[in-house]
């Protein structure tokens, strides 16, 4: 009973997660998109770690150990790469509230016209 929901948990979760991060890729605010990207690359590394996992719980055992081996490796390496995404939405996000609005606005108006 146990891998049963467990199996359909991490398939709510698996396409839940990535049909999120597509609709989130699709908005127009560029951190949205950036959040979008950083779901839709946890759930693609989740799935490589989640399916023969659950595949090796089916009733019929095959000898996926290179596979689960394959898959913890990839997942590891996206999980790497979203933990570096959200670090960096952090440091974006304090440091724009540390400049406060009028230091954005006058960098902002230096750009015009210097681009001008």
């Amino acid at each position: 009973m146990q891998a049963i929901v467990e199996t359909v948990f991490d398939a709510v979760y698996l396409v839940s997660v990535i049909t999120i991060g597509i609709l989130m890729i699709r908005g127009s605010n560029p951190q949205f998109r950036l959040f979008g990207l950083m779901a839709v690359v946890l759930g693609a590394g989740d799935s490589f770690h989640l399916i023969p996992v659950r595949w090796r719980s089916a009733p019929r055992v095959w000898k996926l150990h290179r596979a689960l081996g394959l898959g913890k490796w990839i997942t590891s390496v996206t999980m790497t790469i979203f933990m570096c995404c959200s670090t960096m939405c952090g440091v974006s996000a304090i440091r724009s509230r540390a400049e406060g609005p009028d230091r954005r606005r006058l960098r902002a108006g230096r750009r015009a016209s210097s681009s001008a």
